[in-house]
């Protein structure tokens, strides 16, 4: 759970520098967001900040920080600064703020070669807090049942992509003609393959396994059972 804290190597699970990474700031972070932002009661302060952070993360190198930790660093900071101006603005134009988000974020998949990770970031940070209100359009269609799957799946999805995305590339044959029909084959094959194994996981392994979790913990939490004794 630690190991990326000091080392930049890829662990056999490539997906586990994340989650290390995680670790460290559900540790160290997040309570260093609590502080930083509890006194903060301008949303507009706050928002600077978030837009620093984002900056931040853009700019600065990773290795400025041991090990991977520095990946997601100013990232935490900036989502708990979005969590803090949801806190203080109640009736916002969520929706707008919203597709502004989903608008940048298409921007910047049709220019990526040219725009910064900035672009990325700002992006998902608008889609983050608009969405939070739930509201619009863009709010309505996440909520449906086949994009909450894909929601509650994405987790399976990130552990179990790079295995299905080596596979793919070891299966892949430079002999093959590559016309535009066999490309939009493989593409669909790849799709297909990366959404079954993530529902699969989720289904089999990561839905039963929280089950069991569960009813551990609720278990060990419950007070024993205290027999009356009767004397005759």
């Amino acid at each position: 759970m630690v190991r990326s804290w000091f080392h930049n190597d890829e662990a056999w699970n490539y997906p586990a520098w994340s989650i290390s990474a995680e670790w460290f700031a559900y540790i160290f972070v997040f309570p260093m967001a609590f502080f930083l932002f509890k006194r903060i009661y301008s949303w507009l302060f706050v928002a600077v900040l978030v837009a620093l952070f984002l900056t931040a993360q853009t700019f600065l190198s990773p290795a400025l920080f041991p090990g991977r930790s520095g990946s997601i660093f100013f990232l935490f900071l900036a989502g708990s600064g979005l969590y803090r101006v949801h806190c203080l603005v109640k009736n916002p134009p969520a929706e707008t703020i919203g597709m502004c988000g989903a608008l940048l974020l298409l921007a910047y998949v049709c220019l990526y070669k040219i725009v910064p990770p900035l672009i990325l970031y700002l992006a998902f940070a608008l889609l983050i807090f608009g969405l939070s209100y739930e509201r619009g359009l863009l709010a309505r269609f996440l909520s449906t049942k086949m994009v909450v799957l894909g929601g509650l799946a994405s987790y399976s999805l990130y552990m179990t992509h790079f295995l299905i995305l080596r596979s793919y590339l070891f299966f892949t044959w430079d002999s093959v003609p590559q016309s535009l029909i066999v490309r939009f084959a493989r593409l669909l094959v790849l799709i297909m393959a990366l959404a079954g194994a993530a529902i699969f996981s989720y289904r089999y392994l990561e839905e039963p396994a929280n089950r069991k979790l569960r009813s551990f913990v609720t278990n060990f939490r419950k007070p024993p059972s205290s027999g009356a004794c009767t004397s005759t």
